[in-house]
Parts: structure tokens; sequence; C-alpha cells
């Protein structure tokens, strides 16, 4: 079968195949970029896999960097763009259920290939469009299946986090899971106590995020894949709570914590520990602390300016939309035009600075310079002050004795 080379992201990334070739190696476009391609889903990027070692391509190419030389992968820099470019490989054993112990470099292709998660994920692309096909990916992807490459069995205890990954293809892929396959994600569920946390919440945030993720939520929950992992009963959360809602799907997974801490009535306080515990970002952390607080608000009346001030529009859209989840319609649009209408968003807009007013009255700093610039923005906000900076300075001297 061939498929035509038309997307962007395989039209910038071709020269490198090329110049491989040209240098008397093999070198394929691999993994989900080809899959997207063939079920005519758009494609962000592209892997590359090669005969080349990581010194040979270093040799082809003039601007490289090492981001994972020990597992065979060089970025190799063009003017089109940054592509990983992979030497094929077979792995050592899995001693820690996510990484093998070592690689060994190997000139083929189908040796590389048979160490991939699932048949849909297997499939290299040629140059010139061909598509190699050595486990029957194309047949399981006509079919909308999801299957092991090999023996599930083996695959799941080199890499326990596939399972989960099987979940999230089904929630952004609409598939099953074939039964053999499946059946070895409910044997080997406890496997997933040995992976870190941090990654399973990268996988369980893309499965939410799939349309189909009610349909992965059921089989989270049948495999008993939920119950394995201690993570998703921290501080008591259900996150089968979420199969009641009626949301369509996430876009965020701020969104989807907030969402989850909202539908467990978990106060805006209780966020920033229990989140601590998922090894979220400090970003994340701070963005579902708002949007929660956010979806609560408006669960219980309509926005102010007040708070939308303390929102980004992002952030206030996110919330707006999570309304759905809990039966209320979102009006995105008027909260948009809300937002927009708002003299000021931040005290960045404000129309003075500190210095400003350090300047104006000949005091030095203090606990009363914020309060003052607070002050000024809930004005501004009312509509009862201009945001203009002499106006804004009159307000100040006439305000300054509240302040102390």
């Amino acid at each position: 079968m061939r498929i035509n080379l038309s997307a962007q992201s395989f039209k910038d990334a071709l020269p490198v195949i090329e110049r491989l070739e040209a240098a008397g190696f093999e070198a394929y476009f691999v993994g989900g970029s080809v899959r997207d391609a063939l079920i005519g889903r758009p494609q962000d990027d592209v892997d590359i896999t090669t005969s080349a070692t990581p010194q040979e391509i270093k040799t082809i190419f003039k601007k490289t960097v090492d981001v994972g030389i020990e597992h065979g992968t060089v970025l190799v820099l063009t003017s089109r763009g940054k592509f990983e470019v992979t030497t094929f490989r077979a792995d050592g054993e899995y001693l820690d259920y996510r990484r093998p112990d070592s690689v060994t470099f190997v000139r083929s292709l189908e040796e590389d290939l048979k160490r991939r998660d699932f048949t849909v994920n297997a499939f290299a692309l040629k140059a010139n469009g061909e598509i190699l096909d050595y486990f029957e990916g194309e047949k399981d992807l006509q079919e909308k299946r999801i299957r092991a490459v090999g023996n599930p069995q083996d695959r799941f205890n080199e890499d326990a986090l596939r399972m989960i990954r099987a979940i999230r293809f089904v929630a952004q892929l609409g598939f099953d899971i074939e039964d053999e396959t499946y059946q070895a994600i409910c044997d080997l569920v406890s496997n997933l106590e040995k992976i870190a946390v941090e990654r399973i919440t990268v996988e369980l945030s893309k499965m939410m995020q799939g349309h189909f993720w009610k349909k992965a939520m059921n089989l989270f929950i049948q495999s008993k894949m939920v119950e394995a992992v201690p993570k998703l009963t921290l501080n008591n959360l259900d996150i089968q709570a979420l199969q009641a809602l009626e949301g369509v799907h996430f876009t965020d997974l701020s969104q989807i914590f907030a969402v989850l801490l909202t539908s467990q009535k978990v106060d805006v306080k209780a966020v920033s520990p229990l989140l601590r515990k998922w090894k979220v970002s400090n970003e994340v952390l701070k963005r579902t602390q708002k949007i929660t607080k956010a979806i609560q608000f408006r669960l219980e009346g309509s926005w102010t300016r007040h708070e939308l001030y303390h929102l980004t529009l992002d952030e206030a859209i996110l919330a707006e939309e999570s309304l759905r989840f809990f039966g209320q319609k979102a009006n995105v649009e008027k909260t948009v035009e809300m937002y927009q209408e708002m003299p000021i968003h931040n005290l960045k807009d404000l129309g003075i600075t500190g210095v400003d007013i350090l300047q104006e009255t000949g005091e030095s700093q203090g606990k009363w310079l914020g309060e003052m610039l607070q002050f000024l923005a809930v004005e501004v906000l009312n509509g009862n002050l201009p945001n203009n900076k002499e106006k804004l300075l009159i307000a100040v001297v006439e305000n300054r004795n509240k302040f102390n």
C-alpha cells in the first residue's frame, strides 16, 4: 500500500530521510504519524528510524543534539525543523517495568518494529509512500482494533505504562482492544504500581482529552486498572465519578482536575496539597486552583468583573465550558465578550506602576503599596476611576491615609 506524503510534517522531514538514504542507509517514518496518515488524522510531528548508528547520523548532518543518544536517538536540526532520528534497536531486559536496562543497535527494520507496543504504531513508511506492515497493523486499523505486537504479556511486562496507553488510544481513536491484549491488561494491572505517578498523570490526561474518553473510562474501570493505581485514590478522590458527567470531552489537564475536584466538592484550599501528590507542575497546580474556584463560583451565579479579573481569558473559557459537565448551559461567547470589555485584566494593565506611586508620594515601599495598587484596580474595574495615570495619581494622594 502507498500513501501520499502531502502532509507538511512529512514534506518537511523528507530531506532527512533522503540524505540518510543517499549515504547508504535505510530510513523510514514510523509511529503515530504513519498511523494517523492512514486514517486521515492530522500529524503534529514525525519520528524517523534508520539503520545508521547515532555516530553515523551525526556525521551525515551538520547540526544535531544528543537528546537520547544512549537509546539511539539524535535530534537533527534543519532549516525546516527539528526531527528525532532513532537507530534500529533491540531492547535488553526490562527490570523496572518501564525501560530496558540496555539497547543493542541493529540493522534490521523488522527487528526494531517488533519491540513496539501496538500493531497500529508499528508501521514503517518509505520516502516513496510505500507502507511496510509486518504485523497486520493495517487490518487492525480497518477493524478499529488495538492489538499488542507479538505476545501482549511480554509487551506489558516490559513497559507497564503501555496498558494505560492502550486505553488512551481507545479514547483518542474510538477503537476496541483485542481480546488477548485486553486479557493481558486485566492479568497484569498490578504492574502499574511500579510506574511513576507523573508518567501515569500524562497518560490519563491524554486519555481524558480524547473524544471517546467515556468508552475508555469504562475499560479503565472494568479492567480493574482504576483500583491498581493507588494515585487515583489519593484523598479519596473517585475518578469514576467523571463517568456521570455530561460534558463531551476535556481540553486541558487543569480542567480535568478542576472538574473532578468540583464534582467531589473538594474545597479550593485542599487543591494544592492534593495535586502535589500527583507531581503536576506548578503551572498546572495554579491553573487548577483558579479554574476550580471559578467553576464553583459560576455554578452558584453569573460572572462578575472581579471574578474574571483573577483569570486569564483561557482559564475563564475553560471554567465556562466546564459547566456542561454539571448539566448547566455554558455561554462562552458572552464570557469572552464580558472579559474583553473589562478596562483591565491584571495589575500590569493599570495606568500606573508602583514606581509611579513611590515617586508621587516620596515614600518607601511597604505593604501599603500593594494594597494601594489593588484598591486602584478595584476602582477601575468598578468604573469609579478611569485607567488614566493622572487621575490615578490624584486618587493615590486622596486615599493614601487609608493604607498604613
